[in-house]
């Protein structure tokens, strides 16, 4: 499995969406946001890179994100 580590600032507000639950399962939860990553040359600038996550990953990083 690969592994990859984003590390930047986060550019807009965490979205946050609940969606009924299907065949009586569990609800899910979706979360958005866009993250405002340097690039690591010389001069580089940043690239913008919109995430998204769901279910237990999206409610941790909203409570991380304090949002």
């Amino acid at each position: 499995m690969n592994t990859v580590y984003l590390v930047g600032n986060i550019s807009h507000y965490v979205e946050l969406m609940e969606f009924p639950a299907r065949d009586g399962g569990q609800p899910k939860t979706r979360v958005s946001f866009g993250l405002a990553a340097d690039r690591p040359v010389m001069g580089g600038g940043e690239d913008f890179i919109h995430i998204v996550a769901w279910d237990v990953k999206a409610r941790n990083l909203v409570r991380l994100s304090g949002s």
